[in-house]
């Protein structure tokens, strides 16, 4: 298990990339988390910056996780992270 805060740059839209695979793994201390043994919640980590309530999914085109916003969105947002790891 692993938490943290990250502040992303949202040039406009719904979605921006949080973390690729690789820093997961590098985050983690391991080299084989993936999407079927790592899950991640992620929260608005500045409420009153922003109301936007983001969610995360994983993406199998380029192997990363993103959070999604549930309102069009652009600027600098704080993103709280907790990544819960299944070792194999």
């Amino acid at each position: 298990m692993f938490g943290g805060t990250k502040v992303v740059n949202v040039t406009s839209g719904t979605v921006c990339k949080l973390f690729t695979c690789a820093e997961i793994n590098s985050l983690l201390g391991t080299s084989d988390a993936t999407v079927y043994n790592t899950v991640m919640f992620v929260a608005n980590g500045d409420p009153r910056a922003s109301f936007s309530i983001p969610s995360s999914r994983f993406s199998t085109n380029d192997n990363s996780w993103y959070v999604i916003f549930n309102t069009d969105t652009s600027g600098y947002y704080r993103v709280n992270y907790m990544l819960f790891y299944f070792k194999n």
